[in-house]
């Protein structure tokens, strides 16, 4: 299996359920945030606040791993969400996976990362060892690089969108 293919697909991360997780395995998610759990520059909405305490209770464990270049933001929105946040990932890098790993002290093989974009979540997640799971990003808005990666991730074979 190529680099950028993930291990699962989903359009919106309320597809991911607790029992497809334990079917995996999994009892952490590394989670991106910019059109992932939130639209760009966007707090989480309601539902995806309900489906990050679901996954709480049901006792998986959470950690946002966000290449986020204001610390603050995806710090106030940790708190606000009452879970463990890295900034400046450094995503595709293994760093910043094993450093969560270590976070929610759970091995590789216990770990999933959420993501929407092949080439940093998706091809980083695979690097580090985890399950890899890419969403269907949020609308909204994003940068103008960021639209090109989505053009090559198409040409790679990305099924959604």
């Amino acid at each position: 299996m190529a680099f950028w293919t993930p291990d699962y697909e989903v359009t919106h991360v309320r597809d991911i359920s607790v029992d497809m997780l334990r079917q995996a395995g999994i009892q952490g998610l590394l989670i991106d945030v910019d059109n992932t759990i939130a639209p760009w520059r966007q707090s989480p909405t309601p539902d995806i606040k309900e489906w990050l305490a679901n996954m709480d209770e049901a006792g998986i464990q959470l950690c946002i791993l966000s290449n986020n270049r204001h610390p603050t933001r995806v710090k106030h929105m940790a708190e606000d969400l009452g879970i463990l946040f890295i900034a400046r990932a450094g995503k595709p890098r293994r760093r910043g996976y094993a450093r969560a790993q270590q976070l929610l002290n759970l091995q590789h093989h216990e770990v999933a990362v959420v993501g929407d974009q092949i080439f940093t979540d998706i091809m980083g997640g695979k690097r580090a060892g985890v399950k890899t799971i890419l969403v269907t990003p949020l609308p909204g808005g994003e940068l103008p690089a960021l639209k090109i990666l989505r053009f090559v991730e198409r040409l790679v074979g990305r099924k959604s969108r």
